[in-house]
């Protein structure tokens, strides 16, 4: 080759080599067209990183490890808190899930309005998605956390709330399932601790599975007041000790109360829940009495309906109490609303005598117990049914119940 022409072709691998090292995916040389692979192999992992801005579907989360500097992209790269994640889904409006890697603690406002993704619980966490420490205030709205049920059996609620949460419209709490573990409590929420308020002024939760409060557990003082909303079709099945231990007997397909618990409903609807033994919609107390705490139910408006129980108090049940250490209470106090369709199907394993197809108030004839009160003002019970006693309303021979 001539001293010209090398001369010539070395300058154009030069300009060739120069061009490859930049970052473009196409590019011209002298008229023709060359064009770089710029693909890359599967990572380490198997962990594909998901081009965002393109077509990418999933943001993780990860509240103990992530990092918000991360891309969110893989599980390796997740970010830490809920605000990055919901600013990646605006970003890109083709992520339609955001995967919960570990618990995230949240505050304030916490919607994915403006985002097409809703949350869900990934395959790895078993605990709960998120926490609401006691100087949190948290207001839910436009948001979807799913547990992903049918294919995950996790052993904690959806929510872990300590402190403030209030609950609005736009709102589901849904498909979690904690079916298989012993005393799990809350299938959408626990909530747990003095400080600990929920309100619930809209929304929906639906389809939870636990062992007590398939949709809400409320324990250590904690409080739930009920404006408006729906808690329906969950459930709560007997815990896998029940067989020697009636204390893990389920109880509260809809709601819970157990050591310590207020229950203030104005209004909304509690419906087509179920409780393999005890109280389908609403259960005050387990079948194991609070030794610690009282448990309280005011219902000023609402509807439970459709509910059922396997063993006592298709509606409602209401556990007696004890007078230990302290003189406590268990007590349900009704104004107003509607208790109607309720079912006890005589299908449960505890005791069914004098079941209450609408509501079933127990009583405990033994020395440091009194029987479980019940205060009735103004109240529509009607339709519902037992296979044994009492089906609006049964209750212990010894409790006492008072209609005015």
């Amino acid at each position: 080759m001539k001293k010209g022409k090398f001369r010539a072709f070395m300058a154009f691998i030069t300009i060739v080599a120069f061009l490859m090292s930049q970052d473009f995916n196409t590019f011209r040389v002298l008229g023709s067209e060359i064009l770089v692979d710029m693909s890359t192999s599967e990572n380490e992992n198997e962990s594909v990183p998901l081009n965002l801005g393109g077509n990418n579907t999933i943001i993780f989360i990860n509240g103990a490890t992530g990092n918000d500097e991360n891309d969110g992209t893989t599980r390796d790269t997740a970010v830490k808190t809920f605000e990055k994640a919901k600013e990646l889904a605006t970003t890109n409006q083709t992520v339609d899930t955001i995967l919960v890697l570990r618990q995230v603690r949240i505050n304030g406002e916490i919607s994915l309005e403006g985002t097409n993704a809703i949350i869900k619980r990934d395959e790895s966490n078993l605990g709960y998605l998120f926490w609401i420490a006691s100087s949190d205030n948290v207001t839910l709205s436009n948001i979807i956390i799913d547990g992903d049920g049918d294919n995950i059996t996790s052993k904690c609620a959806l929510i872990n709330c300590e402190g403030k949460l209030t609950v609005n419209d736009g709102t589901v709490l849904e498909n979690n399932n904690n079916k298989s573990h012993a005393s799990n409590r809350g299938g959408a929420i626990c909530g747990q601790r003095s400080n600990c308020v929920i309100t619930l002024n809209g929304g929906l939760i639906q389809n939870n599975v636990a062992n007590f409060g398939g949709g809400i557990y409320l324990t250590g003082n904690a409080k739930l007041i009920m404006n408006g909303g729906t808690i329906k079709n969950n459930s709560v099945f007997n815990g896998p000790g029940m067989d020697s231990y009636w204390n893990y007997a389920a109880c509260g397909g809809g709601v819970c109360l157990y050591e310590g618990a207020t229950f203030t409903m104005n209004n909304g609807l509690i419906q087509g829940n179920y409780a393999q033994e005890a109280g389908g919609g609403v259960t005050i107390g387990t079948i194991e009495a609070s030794i610690y705490y009282n448990n309280i139910f005011m219902m000023n408006g609402g509807i439970i309906d459709g509910n059922t129980a396997g063993s006592s108090g298709g509606g409602i049940f209401v556990q007696a109490a004890y007078v230990g250490v302290k003189d406590l209470k268990s007590e349900a106090t009704i104004t107003a609303g509607y208790i109607t369709n309720n079912v006890m199907n005589n299908e449960g394993v505890t005791n069914s005598a004098f079941g209450g197809g609408g509501i079933y108030v127990n009583g405990y004839d033994f020395n440091g117990f009194k029987n479980g009160h019940l205060y009735m003002t103004n109240v529509i019970i009607s339709n519902n049914e037992a296979k044994l006693q009492g089906g609006g309303y049964a209750s212990c021979p010894i409790s006492n119940t008072i209609i005015i």
